[in-house]
């Protein structure tokens, strides 16, 4: 679905793993790019590992990359241990319009990212990692056959172990800087391995919405459609809209200059009801912040709520791929004294609770 609010809609910057190149990820974003979203992928540190960059020492990260900021909401999308990076990234902008965590913990301030790992991995595994790092090793150190099960593709495989970039201690225990105000945007949560299951519970507990797919790590690289349309679906979610926004007077309205709007409770879900709204009353929508509709019976508008005070307070106005129907996503608010919002009629919270006999 598309934004119907007139509004400048979100660029969306994927960012690959310090540990992995941009080959990681740009099958995701050429998936977003083809369901018209302005996606771009956004390297946090040199193509090249940093044991192979004169005068860095062993295991030492490179700054974080520079953001360009043009002005517009900015949705950053971080994959893996690219997850650590969102907070400072997001620092640089001036409108983040949301975070979406894929496989990676949220960072804390203070945190390292093998604090990070104890998230998701055993205290033991966690615990021979470090003594790895320790003794000098640089991880990850995988090879051709720990990457078949998750990568089938051998070319795929190929880009993505020449693209390693395995770290040192320094990496692996450097405090990381989180702003206190972190995050200032809404978050959401794409997990695609039971190895991140921890990730997504404690999303899930900071009140973040989770989608999960179990198509493996690499999940942007080997399917990235799937991964693009789960992307989107979180969007939604957290009300953020990448995609150019649908002009009024561009909707497929019927014979009698209507389209069918089906309501919906933005946080839950729930259909609240189905009504028909006209380009007038799609417009004092959008004017009034709450749901006016058309009624087909007495030929005139209705503002939602006017009389029962159960009001619709919108939070988006989306159109459908055939721009013919429209989704509005509401909080319905109560009446003064009830207990709780109302859409129907009849006193019922949704106009659909009656049960269809075959």
């Amino acid at each position: 679905m598309t934004a119907l609010r007139s509004r400048t809609p979100a660029r969306v910057l994927v960012v690959p793993s310090p540990l992995n190149g941009a080959s990681s990820v740009t099958p995701l974003v050429e998936a977003l790019r083809a369901r018209g979203v302005d996606a771009a992928v956004h390297v946090t540190e040199p193509e090249a590992g940093p044991q192979q960059q004169p005068g860095a020492r062993a295991g030492e990260a490179p700054a974080a990359g520079p953001l360009e900021d043009d002005g517009r909401p900015t949705v950053l999308v971080g994959h893996s241990a690219a997850g650590a990076s969102l907070p400072v990234l997001g620092a640089q902008l001036a409108r983040v319009a949301g975070y979406v965590l894929v496989d990676a913990a949220a960072p804390r301030d203070g945190m390292t990212r093998l604090d990070l790992l104890r998230r998701d991995l055993p205290g033991d595994a966690v615990e021979a990692l470090r003594a790895a790092l320790g003794a000098g090793s640089h991880l990850p150190a995988w090879s051709d056959a720990d990457l078949v099960d998750d990568v089938p593709d051998a070319d795929q495989r190929a880009h993505v172990l020449a693209e390693l970039r395995p770290r040192g201690r320094e990496f692996f225990e450097r405090p990381l800087e989180v702003p206190a105000a972190w995050p200032e945007a809404p978050v959401g949560f794409l997990r695609l391995s039971a190895v991140y299951e921890g990730s997504a519970a404690e999303a899930e507990a900071r009140g973040w919405p989770v989608v999960r797919r179990d198509v493996g790590h690499f999940g942007p690289l080997v399917h990235p459609e799937a991964a693009a349309e789960d992307l989107l679906d979180l969007l939604g979610r957290l009300e953020v809209h990448p995609r150019p926004p649908v002009a009024i007077d561009d909707l497929a309205f019927d014979e009698r200059g209507l389209v069918p709007a089906i309501v919906q409770q933005h946080d839950t879900g729930e259909v609240l009801m189905l009504a028909w709204m006209s380009a007038a009353s799609l417009r004092e929508t959008l004017a009034r912040g709450e749901t006016v509709f058309w009624s087909r019976s007495r030929g005139e508008a209705w503002h939602k709520g006017a009389t029962s005070g159960n009001v619709q307070r919108v939070v988006a106005l989306l159109a459908d791929c055939d721009a013919d129907a429209v989704l509005v996503r509401v909080d319905q608010r109560a009446a003064a004294g009830e207990p709780h919002g109302v859409a129907c009629h009849t006193g019922a919270r949704t106009c659909f609770h009656r049960p269809l006999d075959g």
